[in-house]
């Protein structure tokens, strides 16, 4: 099953056009019939998007709608994950390919690349005082990059499985690490300690990401089911709650800045969002395969989610269909 999604995935994505999209207007950012676009990333005020596509590394300003800067870039296979540099000096892309590359952003420039040989870089982040990069490959490897001494990469953990997901909370000074072989491995974020493996059954875990406001670890799994860890004082994992929120494979998940609330969408096609008072529910045109708040104002809440063969979509909450707790 697993090798047909990923034969679906990448033949869709091949042909896909990349488009930002409101109820009021439809912005094409890039119309290439031979765009690879396998994710994307924004700044932490919502104000930028990034993104590559062929050779070239965008920045898209979502304020002005207009392309910000470009940088030419030339890896040779698509780029399947970002991650960026505090302040947005120097940006971290991992390719299909197994290759991690770090681009300054003000002179446009290759800083180092680094030839890992372990199948798809799934997930890249910086840990919490920006001096490691972590690497998470598809054949289960982690590895840990000096940011200031590019020649020193170390193996920082195994998994029996791909390397789907890595978060840092820097609040709780921890690392998840989520993978296929069903289990989160949680470290200590300055040591590097392995502090527990959690198990979500025989499935895989598609994301992993901290709500540092309630305390929370949330992971998402196969079976289409949301995770809830309450993280105790001594940083250890409790399970709360495991919920069916799907009929299908969990792909993508994001959480509010004020951590109050949630979305979360997958192969159904479907965008959900929990909030204290009810839950927000929108069919798009195809699997979700990342969701991002754009939280613009209180009032003016949107979601930027990558669907499958279709393009990055702007979707404000407000019009999605509401229903509330207390009905």
């Amino acid at each position: 099953m697993k090798q047909i999604f990923s034969f679906i995935y990448f033949l869709l994505l091949q042909t896909c056009v990349f488009s930002v999209y409101s109820q009021e207007d439809a912005d094409l950012l890039v119309a290439d019939d031979n765009s690879d676009i396998y994710t994307f990333s924004m700044s932490k005020d919502d104000k930028l998007l990034y993104y590559a596509t062929g050779n070239e590394f965008f920045i898209y300003s979502l304020l002005d709608r207009v392309e910000q800067k470009s940088i030419e870039i030339h890896l040779n296979s698509p780029v399947t994950s970002i991650c960026m540099e505090a302040g947005c000096n120097n940006v971290f892309l991992g390719t299909k390919s197994g290759k991690v590359f770090c681009y300054s952003i003000d002179l446009g420039k290759l800083v180092f690349e680094k030839d890992l040989k372990s199948g798809s870089i799934n997930a890249l982040a910086l840990t919490s005082d920006s001096r490691f990069l972590l690497s998470g490959c598809e054949n289960g490897m982690v590895y840990k990059h000096s940011v200031t001494d590019t020649d020193v990469t170390e193996v920082l953990f195994q998994h029996y499985g791909a390397v789907t997901s890595i978060e840092i909370s820097p609040a709780k000074q921890l690392i998840a690490i989520a993978s296929g072989d069903g289990t989160i491995s949680l470290f200590s974020d300055q040591a590097f300690e392995v502090l527990e493996r959690l198990f979500v059954k025989n499935e895989w875990v598609r994301m992993v990401m901290f709500n540092d406001f309630k305390g929370q670890l949330l992971s998402l799994g196969d079976g289409g089911k949301l995770y809830e860890w309450k993280i105790t004082d001594d940083n250890k994992a409790r399970l709360n709650a495991g919920k069916r929120v799907s009929g299908n494979w969990l792909l993508s998940l994001d959480i509010g800045a004020d951590g109050q609330i949630e979305c979360w969408g997958g192969l159904d096609h479907l965008l959900q969002v929990r909030t204290q008072f009810g839950t927000y529910k929108q069919k798009l045109k195809g699997p979700v395969l990342k969701t991002n708040f754009v939280e613009q104002s209180s009032s003016d809440i949107i979601i930027a989610c990558l669907i499958l063969g279709k393009g990055i979509y702007m979707v404000p909450v407000k019009d999605m269909k509401f229903k509330s707790i207390f009905n």
